[in-house]
């Protein structure tokens, strides 16, 4: 057996390389230059290398297995007899999927005087009994030897890779579930000993960048001043108090919940909410918090928008002269106007969160809550007149409706209501009963006084037929004193319908001229300083400019300054933003100037007004039933106007007659579009005006639709009084009866219908230039 000389080496690995002197177990390899005697040196070290855990054997320059420790042999569950001048990559044989055994096993042969070298291979194998597992592999030749051998060292890795795979997906897992539900992920932790931000261990997950704008750890670091810098200065400091706060309490007891201002990577200011949780720890390790944040920029957008909403709604609800409140399911008062207050005598803090118990006098109880429950129950509307005693004891008649409230699901979630005071209006209705009951008592005592007039006649006149004749004028009297009265009383009953329409148009009149003077005084403000608005952005912008010509390189300040306000964009914006605002007010006081001329309350008397422009009030106080809805397509509108000069007309008169006529089209066209869409046909909803002059001194208007027209049976009856198509609680039956009156009686015109069923209506209003 030929012996080799022993060289030393200082070893560059731990423990579990020691197989650089394993080669001295076999007698082939034993060094001739050692100190120890072969004899005593072989057992120390055999038994050294088979009591360490890592697994160990020796190869030839075939690959053939020359010797291995007790690891090794557990590992491949062979004894070490069966092992020996066995290829190594039959033993460890290489799982399905990966390179060849004799590649994967196989080094290049060094030279005996290369230094032993390295080569560490990650590998899967397949064990005897077909379990899969994971190897490193680092082989080191053995220098000095007899015939080239190597020492190869095996480490059992699986557990380890099946850990950072299951890491690998938890991270994935967590990014994913971080992206869908659109939130960042946050963690930072505390050194027990050295509790500084400045040795904080921070970490940021790809969504919490990719909310501020950035991209990747080189854009935003894992470090808490790349979160500082971009918090908002007036929020910086409050936001930094509560997170000290949060962690140094090791009790977990203080919470993290901050909604704050930061900057994103694009200079925009965004609203997030941050959130974060203790995770306990032992008494001397770190701690950490892990959190999440949020971006809430659209909620606080929303929720300022309905704050406005809330304010501008209120203030309408001032305005209205009716009474007007809110109730939820169980009764208690959400909203109430002023008008609803005083009749109660309550302020609107006193009123609301109370419940009707605690208002309404106990008689009449017991009938608001029946009422109410019907509501509730049937989801239907409820119209009625009723008779209330409010506060002061003094009994009141009210119409009121009351409209069952919904959520957006469509459950009902509470009763809106508005009670119009009609107590004028029911006294004129007894005084007309009253008269009706004197006239009708004045017919039977005229009719008992003719009867003894003709039993009087019948006896006194001999002449028959004197008689007869007495008797014939007496009942033509008295047929003609019955249709008097039934003319009389038809009258009655038309005046008092126009009494109470006059009264509700007055009211509406009322109300819309008040909002149009209340808009109109702060927009006039508004527009009248845009002008010296326009003038001072126009200097200030020329002073800029002449500043940057003469002084082209600013101190230092004014450059950041200028870069973080991007002042090139606000000197192209500013401008723009001032036109825009000068648009939008000339848009309201085009508002304004339409809901004056529809109510013209100051013109009582005839007065030469341009009827186009009344048409158009008509139109825009009308545009939320024009436009398109979810389950109405809108309505395309056909303007063919003539050249008309001035008409003499009561203005806001014939402003109510197109507003009924209108608002009678849009109707046809809704109930058109739910038959068609029942059918399945498509239909485009159309109105046509036309103006002209018609003949010699004469002005005509026809408004048309395309709706299902009017069935030829009632066409006859369109301007009776009380005649309505309308569902009960829809409509009066005294908007085309007025508007009849109007155009003939108060204007000495025509008003014509002119309809075929399935084909549409047209209403054409004819009325003399001067009256």
């Amino acid at each position: 057996m030929p012996s080799l000389s022993w060289r030393t080496s200082e070893p560059d690995q731990t423990a579990m390389d020691v197989g650089e002197v394993s080669s001295e177990l076999l007698p082939e390899f034993m060094p001739s230059s050692s100190n120890i005697p072969q004899t005593e040196l072989q057992p120390l070290l055999a038994i050294a290398l088979n009591q360490i855990p890592q697994a160990v054997y020796i190869k030839d320059d075939r690959h053939c297995l020359v010797w291995a420790n007790n690891a090794f042999c557990e590992f491949v569950e062979k004894k070490l007899e069966a092992l020996l001048q066995q290829p190594d990559f039959e033993i460890l044989k290489p799982a399905h999927g990966v390179i060849p055994a004799t590649e994967a096993l196989q080094p290049s042969s060094p030279s005996p005087t290369t230094p032993p070298i390295r080569c560490p291979e990650e590998r899967a194998i397949c064990k005897s009994n077909g379990e899969l597992r994971i190897v490193t592999l680092n082989t080191t030749p053995l220098p000095d030897t007899a015939r080239p051998c190597w020492l190869v060292s095996l480490t059992d890795i699986t557990q380890q890779k099946l850990q950072e795979r299951a890491l690998e997906r938890l991270t994935y897992l967590s990014e994913t579930i971080s992206q869908a539900v659109n939130e960042g992920l946050w963690e930072i932790e505390v050194s027990a000993k050295r509790p500084t931000h400045a040795y904080y261990e921070i970490w940021w997950s790809q969504q919490f960048r990719s909310l501020l704008g950035y991209s990747d750890e080189t854009d935003f670091p894992n470090g808490l001043d790349s979160w500082i810098q971009i918090i908002h200065p007036d929020d910086r400091e409050w936001v930094l108090t509560e997170l000290q706060a949060h962690l140094g309490d090791r009790t977990g007891q203080t919470s993290f919940d901050a909604e704050y201002r930061m900057f994103t990577k694009t200079g925009e200011i965004r609203w997030f909410r941050s959130i974060g949780r203790a995770v306990p720890a032992a008494p001397n390790a770190p701690w950490r918090t892990i959190g999440i944040l949020r971006d809430t920029t659209e909620r606080k957008l929303a929720e300022a928008e309905t704050r406005q909403q809330q304010r501008i709604l209120l203030s309408v609800l001032e305005n209205i002269p009716h009474r007007v409140w809110l109730q939820d399911k169980a009764g208690r008062y959400l909203a109430a106007n002023q008008a609803f207050c005083q009749i109660w005598q309550k302020t609107p803090e006193t009123l609301i969160g109370r419940f009707n118990h605690q208002i309404v006098p106990p008689e009449q109880l017991e009938k608001f809550h029946q009422e109410d429950e019907a509501i509730l129950t049937t989801g239907e509307p409820l119209t009625l007149e009723e008779e209330v005693m409010i506060a002061s004891g003094e009994t009141r008649w009210f119409s009121t409706s009351k409209t069952p409230l919904r959520d957006e699901a469509g459950h009902i979630i509470g009763i809106t209501g508005i009670s119009m005071d009609i107590t004028v209006r029911k006294q004129a209705e007894e005084d007309i009963q009253r008269i009706n009951e004197e006239l009708e008592k004045r017919v039977e005592q005229r009719t008992a006084a003719l009867a003894k007039l003709v039993s009087k006649l019948q006896f006194e006149v001999s002449d028959r037929q004197k008689a007869e004749a007495a008797l014939r004028q007496s009942e033509a009297e008295l047929r003609q004193q019955a249709m008097d009265l039934e003319q009389a009383l038809q009258q009655l009953q038309n005046t008092q319908a126009q009494l109470v329409q006059s009264e509700k148009m007055s009211s509406l009149g009322q109300l819309v001229a008040g909002i149009a003077h209340e808009i109109n005084n702060p927009i006039n403000f508004v527009y009248g300083n845009l002008l010296h608005a326009s003038n001072y952005t126009r200097d200030l912008l020329q002073l800029v400019k002449l500043y940057r010509s003469f002084y082209p390189t600013p101190p230092k300040e004014i450059m950041t300054l200028a870069n973080q306000m991007d002042l090139d964009f606000v000197m192209g914006d500013l401008p723009k933003l001032v036109s825009s605002m000068r648009l939008g007010a000339e848009r309201i006081q085009k508002i304004v100037m339409s809901l004056r001329n529809f109510s013209r309350m100051d013109e009582a008397e005839f007065k030469a007004v341009n009827l186009h422009e009344g048409l158009e009030s008509t139109l825009l106080i009308l545009q939320n039933r024009i436009k398109p809805r979810p389950s109405f397509p809108g309505v395309e509108l056909q303007r063919e106007y003539g050249e008309l000069p001035l008409v003499e007309c009561y203005a806001s008169q014939l402003n109510q007659v197109f507003m009924n006529i209108l608002s009678n089209a849009i109707d046809a066209l809704e109930e058109a579009v739910e038959s068609r869409a029942e059918e399945g046909n498509a239909f485009i909803p159309q109105i046509r005006i036309q103006t002209g002059i018609c003949r010699e001194n004469w002005v005509a208007i026809a408004i048309s639709d395309n709706g299902l027209g009017i069935p030829e049976t009632l066409q006859s009856r369109i301007f009776d009084p009380f005649f309505t198509t309308k569902p009960v609680g829809q409509g009066t039956g005294l908007g085309m009866s007025i508007s009849y009156q109007i155009v003939t009686e108060r204007h000495g015109g025509r008003l014509v219908c002119e309809s075929e069923q399935g084909d549409g209506t047209t209403f054409r209003v004819e009325i003399p230039i001067k009256q």
